[in-house]
């Protein structure tokens, strides 16, 4: 490839990475609430319970590059302090689903077998169960959040648990076991204590998330203008992706656990002591192991320490 359309590629992309962060600070600003607003209005006065929005890189009620369906009409509605306690058994719970506007999350661990939940603020929010799945959906008012604890039984292990937060801040205080953990963050605070996942799918737009002590085999992470900060053991495959943000692995063991497969635009990569920026680089490092990493920064950082 010649100097000028290697160039020509760089400057590109620069330009297409300046697009999303400029439509990122445009929804962290408040343009999308705006929109949100009169979408809002407009379906109130249509008498629609549940839109249905699809916006990348969302705020407020809307998730990032996933969809936020609001909350259903066929269960019951809370608002203001609220106390559901014994509300379903582990027995009876394979899959957990989460998706919340704005406001605050803690997940604490329950005092018996049973799911709970307390809520307060004056947003809306539910908490129910369809065919093994418990759902809490939770919804912003005007300027006003929610603020949700959400009990789980302690050695509880799920199929699948998926969390979609657009805003606000989320601490996850005891073990989450899955088989598959799916977590999409629009913009926030959000921290998962302990955490352990045959599949990890993260998913960060504009905030800050980070995993204390996790235990994952395959993981993918996807970073737009962000920040992660995973600190764990890792035994599959690694697939790291980040546009202008920044993602810290801090693993266990060695680095010559992995094969790696490197490219970055304008960003920056290192490995251990190994340190790898400039423009448009691709390396390729193999160990002959049995595990994979690929490491891709557009104007981003990737970090990853081994202790």
């Amino acid at each position: 490839m010649s100097n000028i359309v290697r160039n020509s590629l760089i400057a590109s992309l620069c330009m297409f990475i300046l697009g999303i962060l400029l439509i990122v600070i445009g929804c962290i600003s408040g343009g999308l609430s705006l929109a949100k607003n009169l979408v809002t209005e407009g379906v109130d006065k249509l008498g629609i319970v549940n839109p249905h929005f699809i916006i990348p890189f969302g705020v407020d009620d809307m998730s990032f590059s996933l969809s936020f369906g609001g909350l259903d009409s066929d269960y019951e509605i809370y608002s203001g302090d609220t106390e559901l306690t014994n509300m379903f058994s582990m027995d009876e719970v394979s899959n957990l689903q989460m998706d919340f506007a704005a406001g605050t999350v803690t997940i604490e661990e329950s005092e018996n077998e049973y799911y709970a939940l307390s809520g307060s603020g004056s947003g809306k929010y539910q908490f129910y169960e369809e065919d093994g799945t418990v759902y809490v959906n939770a919804v912003a008012t005007g300027t006003e959040a929610c603020h949700i604890t959400l009990y789980i039984p302690r050695g509880e292990i799920l199929e699948q648990a998926e969390f979609n937060f657009a805003a606000g801040e989320v601490e996850g205080r005891t073990m989450l076991q899955t088989d598959i953990l799916k977590i999409a963050s629009g913009a926030g605070i959000v921290n998962f204590s302990e955490v352990s996942a045959n599949e990890l799918e993260c998913e960060v737009g504009a905030g800050d998330f980070s995993f204390d002590s996790a235990t994952v085999k395959d993981c993918t992470f996807e970073v737009a203008a962000g920040k992660v900060c995973y600190t764990g053991i890792i035994n599959g495959d690694v697939d790291v992706s980040c546009a202008a943000g920044d993602i810290s692995l801090v693993l266990g063991g060695d680095k010559e656990a992995f094969n790696y497969d490197v490219s970055f635009a304008m960003g920056s990569v290192s490995i251990g002591d190994y340190e790898m920026d400039g423009l448009a680089q691709d390396y390729l490092f193999s160990n002959g192991a049995d595990k994979n990493m690929v490491l891709e920064a557009a104007m981003g950082n990737i970090e990853v320490i081994f202790e």
